[in-house]
């Protein structure tokens, strides 16, 4: 009898000596989700963000101070992939507003994270101009997209100084600019502040030679001297072409008239009259001699008129 049980003593002593000599084994996630060295957390991800917002997560297995980074073998779904997306890496981005959970998966550990995505108010405004030589003259009327991941998520028109105006809810976006007789164009931006960088348009089918601008008086409005009632330019063009009048100081008075003169070396002239921003005329161009350009204003209340002109030909 004394012998078994000093034979059960030293079977255990030799059973409790072999555990000390090896090393704890790393806590692994097919073992049960119920001991507290089995959790998987997610670090990184804010409870709230704004649209736009892109950050990396990481994923934990254990409690703290012996939690190990499982992250590269993490598998990460979005519950609403079109509001916030995730990739393979962990990166998150928030596209859209709404609520959504991000899912981490490690062997049979899981876990859900929600998030939710708020919108930005930003009010952003900015200028349509014409590419070089004549980036003074701005485009009016030109349709202004905002785009973001294929979605419009603000739309404006040019007024007459060319400037688009409004909120976004994103500071990221793609520009989609057109107008009948330019080639459209497509920029990303990013509001940083109110004001967002020009956009520049080409004219289509034709070449820009030069712009000319000044100003011009009412009659009986201004004083004396202060500005010509009649604004002359020579034409440098010896070949068919056109011009286009813009007015920058522009009234909504449909009563005010801006009239241009195209004059020829035999007498012969076109007159146009200008109550919009936008014209455009042919020159009726003969034996290649120069014309000339005559601008006036025609005003019961305003005492002069600015003006920016472009001289052009067919490409």
């Amino acid at each position: 009898m004394r012998l078994r049980r000093l034979l059960a003593v030293v079977v255990v002593t030799l059973l409790a000596v072999s555990g000390c000599g090896r090393a704890p084994a790393a806590p692994d996630a097919t073992s049960g989700p119920s001991s507290p060295l089995l959790s998987l957390r997610v670090v990184g991800l804010p409870a709230s963000l704004t649209i736009g917002d892109r950050v990396r997560v990481s994923a934990f297995l254990g409690a703290d101070p012996g939690a190990v980074d499982v992250s590269a073998d993490t598998t990460w779904e979005s519950s609403a992939p079109g509001i916030l997306s995730v990739d393979a890496s962990g990166w998150v981005e928030a596209l859209e507003k709404g609520s959504a959970s991000l899912r981490a998966a490690y062997r049979s550990a899981m876990i859900d994270v929600p998030a939710e995505i708020a919108p930005l108010s930003v009010p952003v405004s900015g200028i349509v101009r014409e590419t070089a030589p004549t980036t003074d003259l701005v485009v009016a009327g030109a349709d202004v997209v905002a785009m973001s991941h294929g979605r419009e998520v603000a739309r404006a028109t040019t007024d007459a100084r060319g400037t688009f105006a409004f909120t976004l809810d994103r500071r990221v976006v793609d520009l989609a600019v057109e107008k009948p007789g330019y080639e459209p164009v497509s920029v990303r931006t990013e509001a940083s502040g109110a004001s967002l960088p020009d956009v520049f348009l080409s004219p289509v089918g034709v070449v820009v030679e030069s712009a000319i601008s000044g100003r011009v008086c009412a009659p009986y409005a201004c004083p004396r001297g202060q500005y010509p009632p009649v604004a002359t330019f020579p034409l440098p063009i010896h070949h068919d072409g056109a011009i286009r009048l813009q007015v920058l100081e522009w009234t909504h008075d449909h009563n005010e008239r801006v009239y241009a003169t195209i004059k020829g070396c035999s007498g012969e002239s076109v007159r146009i009259t200008a109550p919009s921003l936008d014209l455009s005329a042919p020159i009726p161009v003969q034996g290649g001699c120069l014309y000339r350009l005559e601008i006036s204003f025609l005003s019961g209340v305003y005492p002069y008129c600015e003006f920016l002109i472009r001289l052009q030909r067919p490409s």
